[in-house]
């Protein structure tokens, strides 16, 4: 009898530690952008954070924005590899399989106004909430030389209804 209630114990503390284990990584939690207020936008360096999928199954992720100490004129958007959520949009799904990997980033709008401030995001998974990370961005736009910036060509898909980007490296299309 005292095996059996042993056995018991054990087995519902494995499944109780299975439901915390962390399913996605991210290669970090603080990235740290500067550029010029003078451009129309400034993004944070690309793959930073990277997010891997360290489960064996497939992952429904979601993302939430919080604004911290950001100026009231300037205006942020999300990324995620080659998608870019509109400004307004505060949150975001979407799904990662078995091993697979991501990123997010963010586009600051200064609109020419130099000042700091910080984008949280909140990353977590939706069966799982538990399973979470928050990422701060944060930005220092002077105007001074925009040395992370990266030029961008942006184009509207209609069937999807989304906007799609190509980063330009080194004034190279």
């Amino acid at each position: 009898l005292r095996m059996k209630r042993l056995v018991f114990l054990v087995s519902g503390l494995l499944i109780i530690a299975q439901g915390f284990a962390q399913s996605f990584t991210v290669n970090t939690t603080f990235v740290n952008f500067t550029g010029s207020s003078q451009s129309s936008e400034v993004a944070s360096p690309p793959n930073f954070p990277s997010i891997t999928n360290v489960s064996g199954d497939t992952i429904n992720m979601r993302w939430v924005r919080v604004e911290e100490n950001i100026p009231a004129w300037w205006r942020s958007s999300i990324c995620r590899a080659s998608y870019c959520y509109s400004i307004p949009d505060d949150s975001g799904s979407f799904t990662m399989l078995p091993g697979g990997l991501d990123m997010l980033y963010i586009h600051i709008y200064p609109y020419g106004f130099s000042d700091t401030g910080n984008v949280v995001v909140k990353l977590f998974n939706v069966d799982n909430p538990v399973d979470s990370i928050r990422i701060m961005f944060h930005a220092d736009l002077s105007t001074g030389i925009d040395e992370h910036s990266t030029m961008t060509f942006f184009h509207y898909d209609p069937i999807n209804h989304q906007i799609l980007f190509s980063p330009v490296e080194n004034g190279e299309w």
